[in-house]
């Protein structure tokens, strides 16, 4: 299990040049939260070389693929189509993406050509309200695109049970946990996605002896402060370590 950090807990602006204060190498690159000068020239000569060090992903600009607007929808498939694109830049392994949680019709051909076509695995993450937060949908898309991943996000899966769109969060992941190659990690206190620190509490630790089953490849903690990052850095270190002295 490779743990890492989302850049959301970053500087928006100058991201890049305080990498190296996180301990970790593997890093997923927030597109929504973290400034890109979308200019070829600069992404391929000044930020990618500096970023050839990392065990890099991203996460896509797109959270509402497929959306009931058509002008929206529209929009969101070229920022996807973009982000893959400077996912190749960088020589990202992985992009996360959201679909619309008001989607009326997915568009199958599309997301198995985005697939296909990138190097990389393109991930679907699940969403804390309505279409694409409890498990039926996600498994049917999964299951009708070919390569295309499934991105856990503990968070939004803690909000999506609250709200009702998820009868037992720990049954969803049961149902998905052969696709859960990567996870997202973060906690709130169920009013709002919060992004905040994930501490060792006896429903986090139940859920972190249920992924050392499954296994995934990445836990990438996405926290909105550098704090709450530390915090839940130091939180899944003292986990491991106490599995490992057992």
């Amino acid at each position: 299990m490779k743990l890492g950090f989302s850049t959301s807990c970053l500087p928006r602006s100058g991201w890049n040049f305080v990498l190296n204060k996180l301990p970790s190498k593997v890093i997923e690159v927030n597109l929504s939260k973290s400034y890109l000068p979308f200019i070829e020239e600069t992404l391929k000569e000044k930020i990618a070389p500096k970023l050839s060090a990392y065990d890099l992903s991203l996460h896509s600009r797109t959270h509402h693929l497929f959306s009931g607007n058509k002008l929206l929808a529209d929009a969101e498939e070229k920022m996807l189509k973009a982000d893959l694109y400077v996912a190749e830049i960088f020589g990202a392994k992985e992009v996360v993406f959201h679909i619309a949680r008001d989607v009326k019709r997915v568009d199958f051909k599309l997301l198995e050509t985005l697939t296909s076509n990138f190097s990389g695995k393109l991930l679907l993450e699940n969403n804390n309200r309505g279409l694409f937060s409890s498990h039926q949908e996600i498994i049917e898309t999964l299951e009708k695109v070919p390569g295309l991943g499934f991105c856990l996000d503990w968070g939004h899966l803690k909000l999506a049970e609250k709200r009702g769109f998820v009868e037992d969060k720990f049954e969803f992941i049961n149902s998905l946990k052969k696709h859960i190659s990567y996870v997202h990690l973060h906690d709130n206190q169920g009013e709002y996605d919060s992004h905040s620190a994930f501490l060792l509490t006896e429903e986090n630790e139940k859920f972190l002896e249920l992924m050392k089953k499954i296994s995934p490849e990445k836990f990438i903690i996405e926290t909105r402060t550098w704090e709450d990052a530390m915090k839940t850095y130091e939180s899944v270190k003292e986990y491991l370590k106490r599995k490992v002295h057992k």
